[in-house]
Order: structure tokens, then C-alpha cells, then sequence
């Protein structure tokens, strides 16, 4: 009886120390940029804060994690210097493309110049 109620302690100390954390729910948050700007995501906080009330180091675990690799914060919309984004619309092929720079830069490009990959 008593290894069945340790076991099954066991198995929700393990759950709570893995679904309460950004970095399962958000991999794609994992290693981002992390400024003096970052919000903090108040689903991912109330999540670790929750298992910080329910078990301390599964806590302390969990908002360290989620600290370190950037999940805990929403994603920035900084965008990267240097980079310009031109709009070009639904159907994205060459002419389209071609289309769209032409349009953007008042330039005149012409087909043939252009390097086939």
C-alpha cells in the first residue's frame, strides 16, 4: 500500500515538473532574445508559480528553466537590423516576386539576368 501511494506521489511530482513548464509548452520560444523589453508571459508565470506552491524545488526548477532559456518571456517583435520585409501577397512565385521588388524599389529587372537555383 505504501509503495503504491509513493509511487503515485512519484508519478505527479514528475507531472507537475514537467507540464508546468514553458520550455515543453513553447520550444519554439527556446534561446530567443531577452531584453530589457521582454513581457513575461502570464500563462507560463501562473503555471510555475502553481507548482511552486505545490512543490517547492519543482518550482524553483521550472522558473529556473524557463528563465534561462527565454520560454517564460513572449516573443519579442523586435525585428533584426537591416532587414526589410516587402509585401507580396497570396500567390508567391518568381513573377510575383520579380513584381513586388520592382514595385518596391522602382527598379527594372530583367529576366533573363536573374540566377536560376
Amino acid at each position: 500500500m505504501k509503495r503504491k501511494i509513493i509511487s503515485y506521489l512519484i508519478i505527479i511530482f514528475t507531472l507537475f515538473n514537467t507540464v508546468s513548464c514553458g520550455y515543453i509548452f513553447y520550444p519554439e520560444r527556446r534561446g530567443q532574445y531577452v531584453g530589457k523589453n521582454s513581457r513575461a508571459d502570464a500563462g507560463v508565470v501562473v503555471m510555475d508559480a502553481a507548482c511552486l506552491l505545490l512543490f517547492i524545488i519543482p518550482g524553483v526548477v521550472a522558473f529556473s528553466v524557463d528563465i534561462s532559456s527565454g520560454t517564460l518571456y513572449l516573443p519579442s517583435r523586435r525585428r533584426a537590423e537591416g532587414v526589410e520585409t516587402i509585401k507580396i501577397g497570396k500567390n508567391i512565385d518568381e513573377n510575383s516576386i520579380i513584381e513586388a521588388v520592382e514595385k518596391e524599389y522602382k527598379i527594372t529587372i530583367n529576366q533573363k539576368d536573374l540566377v536560376k537555383l
